[in-house]
């Protein structure tokens, strides 16, 4: 299991990866191969919840995609890494609810190349809000490592096609990786 980032009550975002205030939400954060160290089979990646929802809906439909990227953060707010429907690793139901880690483990492992950094976009188009907003620990990137769009109208995002502009941010969430190893040939 890798760490990346430390857990601190000051730096905690409401729109990383996703905002349960709003109807819809996409983020694309950036993790370097620095930070993750080692190549490897990702089996479930966790967000920790510094401030958990309360009221209102709680279970949100997500889709995680992960891509090996050479990118190291976003130049401007519309700097979307392109995707495709075969970088999707995992489609169901999160339920922010609890203080503490949330884990998603993935539908399809994704296979992590330990030279290029790691692209994670989290969309959540359950088309509901909740009455209260969980928050999720963040720690300050190396520039731009994180951009995220939310919203209360249309269908939700397509993260194969996404052309809003973003908030770019210097901040990243604090996640861990279930990251199995390759094995010694």
């Amino acid at each position: 299991e890798v760490q990346i980032g430390r857990i601190s009550s000051i730096n905690t975002s409401e729109y990383l990866p996703i905002s349960p205030w709003y109807n819809y939400a996409l983020s694309q954060q950036i993790y370097t191969a620095a930070e993750i160290g080692m190549p490897g089979t990702i089996n479930s990646i966790s967000f920790n919840i510094d401030s958990p929802t309360y009221g209102g809906v709680t279970n949100r439909a997500c889709k995680v995609y992960m891509a090996n990227v050479e990118k190291t953060a976003f130049s401007s707010t519309t700097d979307w890494e392109a995707l495709t429907s075969s970088d999707m690793v995992f489609d169901g139901i999160v339920s922010p609810t609890l203080s503490g880690w949330l884990t998603i483990t993935l539908d399809t492992p994704f296979e992590y190349d330990g030279t290029s950094n790691l692209l994670v976009c989290v969309v959540d188009n359950t088309g509901s809000y909740t009455s209260a907003n969980a928050s999720f620990s963040t720690f300050r990137g190396t520039g731009s490592q994180a951009l995220y769009v939310k919203s209360d109208y249309g269908s939700g995002f397509d993260a194969t096609s996404i052309t809003s502009i973003g908030t770019a941010n210097g901040f990243k969430n604090v996640i861990k990786l279930d990251i199995t190893a390759p094995a010694i040939a």
